[in-house]
């Protein structure tokens, strides 16, 4: 049986929209089954529950991730895969038996990105003009008290 709309659990708009303290949570059911899975945007830990039981439990900072379990006469895995890294886009995709049942995306910055550039390329600016200054008044005083 393929996941529908209807077998979403619906979220709360707190969990729709990831931040860095929340991490990134994904809600699947499964007949009268549920899947949560959740993942870490400070720390890589991401955690498969199914039915509120740990089945996976893992720390990871690649670009995609695999959780595999086996239920029943079910296996299943678990995708997280980053789509965009300016944009702190994840999806997650939640398959049975080799079946791609749903798959869903959480991004954490809505836009196209160039304001999110433009504030990393200040932030660049500043780093360079501090860095800068710090070697030059070191410099001087060495030379000073040399």
């Amino acid at each position: 049986m393929n996941i529908t709309e209807h077998d979403t659990i619906p979220t709360d708009t707190t969990q729709d929209k990831p931040t860095y303290g929340k991490g990134y949570i994904f809600l699947f059911r499964d007949g009268d089954n549920e899947i949560e899975v959740f993942g870490s945007a400070i720390s890589g830990k991401e955690t498969v529950r199914y039915n509120d039981e740990i089945v996976s439990d893992i720390r990871s900072f690649g670009f995609t991730t695999h959780h595999l379990f086996k239920k029943g006469d079910d296996n299943y895995k678990v995708t997280f895969a980053i789509t965009s890294l300016l944009r702190g886009g994840i999806a997650c995709s939640l398959y049975k038996n080799g079946t791609l049942m749903r798959q869903e995306e959480q991004i954490m910055y809505k836009g196209s990105g160039v304001k999110l550039m433009g504030i990393m390329a200040v932030f660049l600016g500043l780093g360079v003009i501090v860095g800068y200054s710090s070697v030059s008044l070191v410099e001087a005083f060495v030379k000073w008290i040399g």
